[in-house]
């Protein structure tokens, strides 16, 4: 401000780009900062040139959606690119793992942006004064996801949360040969236990911290036995009571140690204190944030062995049988698994996927949503008589339309021209009408074409049977 480069209403805008990342190519009219730039800066108000208070409220960071590159044997590269709904998360062990935005995050803004449990990692941006006003920066974290979570944590548990604008040109592209798996989603023993103790104490979280030491040991005891297994050969089956013993032996001796080490890190420099009396809880973020995160608390029992029940506070439901640490190990081992949905149908010919027929029953019909609204048919009265009985006042049909609903025509029409003409902020937001029916009931379906359907932007009645 003081060299006249910003006034003082202005804002800088602070972007954090890993270097496997690449920023989307603008098209004709914006660019990847537009977007940005209207999601994180509230407008000026015309009159006045100060920031407009309104209802708009501004994102406090957005994720950028990511897509892929791959490289074929003779160097085309082809880029995968990333749905509308994709966000990352984490299980109980920190790993990250894929997940999709829910209908009601979705449906909040017509899918143009959602929240994200964790950023993606390959681009983030914000306004400079969200991050300088951020509590944490331990400089001890020693590759891109464990920063990553930290910004997380930060952004949710001490500000307002990370969007991702799934429709914009806030996408990077990365190439997932630049980074090795370490750098990009592995969070070793030592380092989760730091952050462990950074955002899950205080508030009465310790079961949080315990919790995901204990699966972090778990997994790492399993993965101590396998190697031992693959390097002396086959497992004898003299040795498996042996074995039942020494895995749960050794994911506490693991546990121990990053109980200390949580502790140790505590008396670091750049340990991030006093998160507790700055930040909201860990419990809210799994509550709010993250719900489909599932915690097991461990208990000692009476005979000095553990048993593992799920934690009540995301509102799971208790397993009707504990599971012993060996189950509980091999849990923590499966890997994520990805249930998008893919079109198993063959091309929906058969079951249980064969669609919509059509009036001479041949499967495959594809409905027009927009046809009704394209060529609206015409209300036509019978005849006078018809027209007096249909529309005389005191009817209870009449009533509703003339002194119960209220549509403003005029800003509605004056809103449609806004948006044919691009001169609106945002897109217009559209209605989909949907009948259910069934064959008998068809003859009430042309009354509504011509009243209100034809109003819907998109319009579809679903029966038993395909007329015309």
């Amino acid at each position: 401000e003081e060299a006249g480069l910003k006034s003082h209403d202005e804002d800088l805008i602070l972007l954090f780009l890993r270097c496997d990342a690449t920023l989307r190519e603008a098209d004709d009219s914006r660019t990847w900062l537009d977007d940005i730039t209207d999601a994180l800066i509230l407008p000026l108000d015309d009159n006045s040139n100060t920031a407009a208070e309104n209802a708009y409220q501004p994102a406090n960071a957005v994720s950028f959606a990511i897509d892929y590159s791959s490289t074929d044997t003779e160097g085309n590269v082809e880029i995968h690119h990333s749905h509308v709904g994709d966000v990352l998360a984490f299980d109980d062990l920190l790993r990250p793992q894929t997940s999709t935005a829910n209908a009601q995050q979705m449906s909040l803004s017509n899918g143009e942006s959602y929240p994200t449990p964790i950023v993606g990692g390959g681009a983030t941006a914000m306004r400079l004064e969200t991050y300088n006003a951020l509590p944490a920066k331990d400089q001890s974290l020693w590759n891109h996801y464990s920063a990553d979570l930290e910004l997380s944590f930060n952004l949710w548990m001490c500000a307002d949360g990370i969007d991702v604008l799934g429709t914009s040109l806030a996408r990077v592209v990365v190439d997932p040969l630049v980074l090795s798996t370490q750098e990009k989603s592995n969070l070793p023993g030592p380092t989760t236990a730091r952050l462990v103790s950074a955002w899950m104490k205080g508030h009465g979280d310790d079961e949080y911290a315990s919790a995901t030491l204990r699966a972090v040991a778990n997994f790492a005891a399993a993965d101590y036995q396998s190697k031992n297994i693959l390097e002396n050969g086959s497992r004898p089956r003299d040795h498996a009571m042996s074995e039942h013993r020494v895995l749960p032996e050794k994911a506490r001796d693991l546990k121990n140690i990053l109980v200390r080490i949580a502790e140790e890190a505590q008396q670091s420099p750049t340990f991030p204190s006093g998160l507790g009396k700055k930040c909201r809880p860990f419990s809210w973020y799994v509550e709010n944030v993250h719900p489909e995160l599932k915690i097991y608390q461990v208990e000692e029992n009476d005979e000095g062995s553990d048993s593992n029940k799920l934690n009540m506070s995301n509102g799971k439901t208790l397993p009707s049988k504990p599971l012993d640490d060996q189950r509980m190990a091999i849990i923590s081992r499966a890997s994520p698994v990805n249930i998008a949905y893919v079109d198993a149908s063959g091309g929906h010919t058969e079951d249980p996927h064969m669609g919509a027929t059509d009036e001479n029953g041949n499967f495959g019909y594809v409905h027009d949503e927009t046809a009704l609204v394209k060529t609206p048919p015409a209300f036509v009265f019978k005849d006078d008589m018809d027209h007096t009985e249909l529309c005389k006042k005191g009817d209870p049909n009449w009533k509703m339309l003339t002194e119960k609903v209220y549509v403003d025509l005029t800003n509605h029409e004056a809103a449609e021209k806004r948006a044919e003409h691009g001169l609106a902020k945002k897109k217009r937001a559209k209605i989909f009408c949907l009948v259910y029916t069934i064959e008998k009931f068809h003859d009430r379906v042309p009354a509504i074409r011509e009243t209100w359907g034809k109003k819907c932007d998109g319009f579809m009645v679903a029966s038993t049977k395909t007329d015309k």
